[in-house]
């Protein structure tokens, strides 16, 4: 789905170019500060613009909020796109631990904007939260190839696919929201983490054997 945003330029390259530094340096801002406490100056001093010119590849402040989901999100369809293909030379047990290492990794360089994009998806337009939504569809689906094909080799046995898929993504999202405590009070790191939860997700739909 696309998102359309006003631009004043005809300089598609430009634009690009242009929307992407804003979303890197807005991102920033949004995250410290929060969406609501955030305007259109700051905005554009983070961004070493002037509001004027920040006029020329944005229409609105919730312009630039989609383009940071979206900026965020990038990575994410970098995994969806880039890595999730190749997971289809290795047996779906080994597949489904490369794919939640991948992404549970992606979500801990990105922990404190995912728990940001949480806060503030409601902000967003109808389109854009559509969009928005769009793309965590095409990532739980990634998810449910690998579990589909697991099942149809036997390796794997569970009735709904679909739902396994979204525990493994809010799995990979719970690390943002609760690494203050599973950090601090039990000493978890990421790769402790990685491991108990690929157990826990194996266990489930492996009738109990998990990697050792």
């Amino acid at each position: 789905m696309v998102v359309k945003i006003r631009t004043h330029s005809k300089d598609r390259d430009l634009v690009s170019l242009r929307r992407r530094q804003i979303a890197c340096r807005a991102a920033q801002v949004f995250v410290e500060k929060g969406y609501r406490l955030v305007n259109l100056r700051q905005l554009a001093g983070a961004c070493d613009m002037s509001v004027g010119n920040l006029y020329n590849y944005v229409g609105t402040k919730q312009d630039i909020l989609y383009l940071v989901f979206d900026y965020v999100m990038s990575d994410v369809a970098e995994f969806i796109e880039g890595t999730s293909p190749t997971y289809d030379a290795f047996p779906a047990t080994k597949a489904l631990q490369m794919a939640i290492d991948t992404y549970y990794r992606t979500v801990d360089r990105l922990q404190d904007s995912v728990v940001f994009m949480y806060q503030e998806t409601k902000e967003l337009r109808p389109d854009a939260r559509k969009a928005v939504f769009e793309m965590e569809r095409r990532l739980s689906g990634a998810f449910e190839r690998i579990l589909d094909r697991g099942c149809a080799s036997g390796e794997f046995k569970t009735g709904s696919s679909p739902v396994i898929a979204q525990n493994i993504v809010i799995l990979g999202h719970m690390w943002a929201f609760r690494r203050w405590l599973l950090g601090k009070r039990y000493a978890y790191v990421l790769e402790d983490y990685i491991k108990e939860q690929t157990n826990f997700i194996l266990g489930a739909i492996r009738g109990g054997k998990q990697l050792r």
